[in-house]
């Protein structure tokens, strides 16, 4: 991120004064200044022209301050290009000049590439936090980065450092809005998409057909959203649940249908699920790569022997070959159904497809309860009790869903 420079022009700084001057004091000479990093050199024009700028609020917020020996000694460091020096004084100082100077040294250091804007976002808010006059510095700041992500987004690139520390600086909610808005149309988009494949999975379309329309025009802008979005955001975590709950079900229908990416869908939709059905995905993907790793009986054909030697065989022989072809037939003919006698598989995989539609709220409201209980506060424990009834409830469906699924794996 390019830093935000509140201070290249600031008429302290150009004057080479701190903003402890009394008022309508001003020395007789200019002073040092403060060259660093990151900032723009002073030029003649600017230093003269700066004393008559002096006296706004503002500005005094966004420079250094001096009132006690030790702000100038810290102070001495900073000339002299020795800010750690410096920043060794001021950080065990509690008084509030030390909090500002900080700041402005934390700010100066991300300038120079050796802080991050999260560090001084961080800085500025508790200043605000404790002192209210604070908050003209902040307003400015996440105008900064308001303006900053705006451009950002146009030229396709990802703001989410931008979200986080405007979340810093004004607070989640803040940051959320403007999450909302720079995202309007790429949530407009991603409904259209997602409306359409739930179309064609109603009208039975091909699923080879929604698999590709999904890998194609679906997820890549699903991605684009989720890297640029803050994680812990509603925007983010609303788009992986509705998505994943998708990529389940696809993921599902592709086993029954024996399609051979069928645990690649389902590691895709583990990847975008909360943190609560996470590991039941991959505990089912782990299922399926054991079942399909498992060896599985061929045909035994046998060639009738030659009449010269048949008369050899004793019945020894005979009993393995009649054993050997028992175990063939059993594996190619399996119970008729394990999951009630004389059901046809369109029932069965009728009843899978109900248990499949209960189990998608069931997840959907798991994924609200994991984003609600950081900040239940007193609905915690009622919000805990209604979880662990629904966790009951979809690890008994969603048993019963994989022994559906196992018997139309077997009945295909």
């Amino acid at each position: 991120m390019t830093p935000w420079d509140p201070f290249s022009d600031n008429p302290y700084r150009l004057c080479g004064w701190t903003t402890d001057l009394p008022a309508g004091t001003l020395p007789a000479e200019f002073g040092p200044v403060v060259h660093s990093p990151g900032l723009a050199p002073a030029t003649p024009s600017q230093i003269e022209q700066a004393h008559q700028r002096l006296g706004h609020d503002r500005d005094r917020l966004l420079w250094f301050t001096a009132p006690d020996p030790l702000d100038r000694l810290a102070l001495e460091f900073v000339l002299k290009d020795f800010p750690e020096d410096a920043r060794r004084l001021w950080e065990p100082d509690p008084r509030p000049e030390s909090r500002h100077n900080l700041a402005i040294l934390c700010h100066l250091s991300w300038l120079a590439g050796a802080a991050t804007p999260t560090d001084v976002a961080r800085r500025w808010a508790d200043l605000a936090q404790h002192h209210p006059p604070y908050t003209q510095v902040t307003d400015l700041f996440a105008d900064w980065i308001r303006h900053r992500s705006l451009h950002e987004i146009s030229h396709g690139r990802s703001v989410r450092e931008d979200l986080q520390v405007l979340a810093v600086l004004q607070g989640p909610d803040a940051a959320e809005e403007h999450e909302r808005e720079l995202f309007a149309d790429d949530a407009l988009r991603l409904n259209l998409m997602l409306g359409h494949t739930l179309k064609q999975m109603h009208e039975r379309w091909p699923l080879t057909h929604i698999l590709a329309d999904v890998s194609q025009q679906l997820l890549p802008p699903l991605e684009v959203l989720l890297h640029s979005t803050r994680p812990d955001g509603t925007l983010h975590r609303e788009w992986s649940c509705r998505v994943g709950e998708l990529l389940v079900n696809l993921a599902r229908q592709a086993r029954a249908e024996g399609l051979a990416d069928a645990e690649e869908w389902l590691g895709r939709a583990a990847a975008l699920a909360p943190s609560a059905l996470r590991a039941d995905l991959e505990g089912e993907r782990n299922s399926w790569q054991a079942q399909n790793a498992a060896p599985r009986a061929r045909a035994v054909e046998v060639a009738p022997l030659p009449p010269e030697r048949r008369s050899r065989l004793g019945f020894g022989a005979v009993g393995l070959i009649l054993a050997a072809l028992a175990l063939t037939w059993a594996f190619q003919h399996p119970p008729a159904n394990p999951v009630g006698e004389g059901a046809t598989r369109a029932a069965v995989q009728r009843q899978a497809d109900s248990l499949a539609e209960k189990l998608s709220p069931v997840a959907a409201r798991l994924a609200e309860i994991d984003r609600a209980l950081p900040a239940a506060g007193p609905r915690r424990p009622a919000l805990e009790a209604e979880q662990t009834s629904l966790k009951q409830r979809y690890q008994s469906e969603k048993a019963e869903l994989i022994k559906l699924q196992r018997w139309l794996d077997s009945h295909k």
